[in-house]
């Protein structure tokens, strides 16, 4: 089963998240829906990839910005800085924190999660079946117009 792990900042949120989103079975999903349901501080966060269909559970934890300064100074510098307690105060995670983060990271992880020759396959299928009916239709088309156009009443087909 599939993991990814990465950072993330939605549009119209200054705050980054950390997510974890690992692959599960459906059997596995049931199993922590009816742990969930006892309890209650647990939340159940699933997608389901619309192109592969996979179920994924999805964690989120929000990342001060003060840790964030930590770790580059630590990583690009090797400063190790101690912040006192007000600067590593996390931000709460609000509902439009929640509600922003679900509606990006949606269409992200859609395309994140699948394979890129999946991708590559479901387009290049569309852009054929696409190319395939217009064709099909411009023929069409064109013969119904030659046939119409021809206004001497003779036959469109020649001996």
């Amino acid at each position: 089963m599939s993991e990814y792990r990465f950072f993330y900042e939605p549009i119209n949120d200054n705050q980054i998240y950390e997510i974890i989103c690992k692959e599960i079975s459906v059997e596995q999903l049931l199993n922590d829906f009816n742990d969930s349901i006892y309890n209650y501080n647990q939340p159940n966060n699933c997608f389901q990839n619309p192109i592969d269909k996979k179920i994924y559970q999805v964690t989120c934890e929000m990342i001060s910005h003060s840790v964030i300064v930590q770790l580059l100074n630590k990583t690009l510098y090797n400063i190790e800085l101690n912040l006192n307690e007000h600067q590593q105060q996390q931000q709460e995670f609000s509902k439009e924190h929640k509600k922003n983060l679900e509606f990006h990271l949606k269409n992200f992880l859609t395309n994140y999660t699948v394979p890129k020759q999946q991708i590559y396959e479901q387009n290049h299928n569309s852009n054929l079946n696409y190319m395939q009916n217009n064709f099909n239709s411009s023929q069409n088309s064109t013969v119904i117009n030659n046939f119409s156009n021809n206004d001497d009443n003779t036959s469109c087909i020649q001996n």
